[in-house]
């Protein structure tokens, strides 16, 4: 005669007779989905542990190996992922763009540009007049530039008399 259950499965909930070799910590019954769960958990816990990093890694190595063009026949044959992939990418490239670094950045600018323009005409002759007007002109658009938040990649600078590209 069986022994009434006194413990209920953490998944289901459904009574458990635990096995006699694992009484004290059976805590799943033997259901496919409760073991699923069970696992699912097991290898949760076993990916958080630091030292298992350089493991995890080895072996998606050794996997990517095996199977080089994996990545395009995927892309190929899911084109609703390559679309959600698609807006992913570009909301992270909106979101650095707007990120603390480049607040940081745009300040270090500002203070170099200020630096530079602090230095004032060093009494330069009549030739170099030329060279102060058009260093003073690259200050102003450089100033433009890191004020509204835009880059020289950005923003074309043929008008300036240069040319782009």
């Amino acid at each position: 005669m069986k022994k009434a259950a006194t413990k209920c499965c953490k998944n289901c909930g459904d009574p458990l007779m635990p096995k006699p070799q694992a009484a004290k910590v059976q805590k799943y019954c033997s259901k496919e989905e409760c073991q699923k769960v069970r696992q699912q958990q097991k290898y949760g816990r076993w990916i958080a542990k630091p030292e298992n990093a350089a493991a995890r890694r080895e072996y998606h190595r050794a996997w990517a190996s095996g199977y080089p063009d994996y990545g395009r026949h995927y892309y190929a044959t899911h084109a609703e992922y390559v679309e959600r992939d698609k807006l992913r990418r570009v909301a992270a490239r909106r979101e650095a763009r707007l990120s603390g670094k480049q607040t940081d950045w745009r300040k270090t600018a500002v203070e170099r540009l200020d630096a530079i323009e602090g230095m004032g005409n060093p009494g330069w002759s009549g030739k170099q007049t030329d060279l102060a007007r058009r260093m003073d002109a690259m200050l102003g658009y450089l100033r433009w530039t890191v004020e509204a938040g835009q880059s020289g990649k950005q923003t074309s600078i043929a008008w300036l008399g240069g040319t782009a590209g």
